[in-house]
């Protein structure tokens, strides 16, 4: 404390000789006269009293407008934090929702995937359905040829009874006139065609 002092007094001196003040100048002239030399003392440390009171006011103003300075910073600072650590939990929510929309995401590609193959496994599906359906169709138009053909080897069928009706002819023979006896080298009744 004792050197902070020191410090002020040869300051207050450094800038009263930097003025150039005339008054001040023969003041000082005055009091470093030897006639004055006891009287001189007491004003020198009143002078350098006042101006060291005065210092102090200045850095008192100083210390206490620094001190309203780190308040205010102080403060912002906190405001500043405040809002980092908003920031950072807002970007931890956005990161969240970007894994969950990425996991969203795979899962779609993978349904996609799997509708795609789907997909495909249909249109192969399709194309052997219009196989058969040609198929089938061919074997219809077969089938009718053949009901066609049925019909009409049915019709002639019954053509061929009705003819082969009216062409028979009953008859019987004999070889006896009437009785029966065993004719041949057979002693058994046999058929004849």
């Amino acid at each position: 404390m004792f050197l902070f002092l020191l410090l002020v007094c040869s300051f207050s001196a450094v800038q009263l000789q930097g003025q150039n003040d005339p008054k001040d100048v023969e003041h000082l002239k005055q009091l470093d006269s030897p006639e004055t030399e006891a009287g001189t003392v007491l004003t020198h440390q009143q002078v350098c009293s006042n101006d060291i009171h005065a210092v102090l006011r200045e850095v008192s103003a100083s210390v206490a407008g620094l001190k309203v300075g780190l308040e205010y910073l102080q403060k912002e600072n906190e405001a500043q934090a405040t809002k980092t650590r908003e920031l950072e939990q807002l970007y931890q929510a956005q990161s969240a929702k970007v894994k969950e929309l990425e996991r969203q995401k795979s899962e779609l590609l993978q349904q996609y995937q799997a509708q795609e193959a789907r997909l495909k496994e249909l249109e192969s599906q399709k194309i052997e359905l219009d196989k058969l359906k040609l198929e089938n169709q061919a074997q219809g138009d077969e089938l009718q040829q053949i009901k066609i053909r049925t019909n009409s080897t049915q019709k002639q069928v019954e053509v061929l009874k009705r003819e082969g009706e009216v062409r028979q002819v009953a008859f019987s023979a004999s070889l006896l006139a009437s009785g029966g006896s065993d004719i041949g080298p057979f002693n058994a009744f046999t058929s004849r065609l």
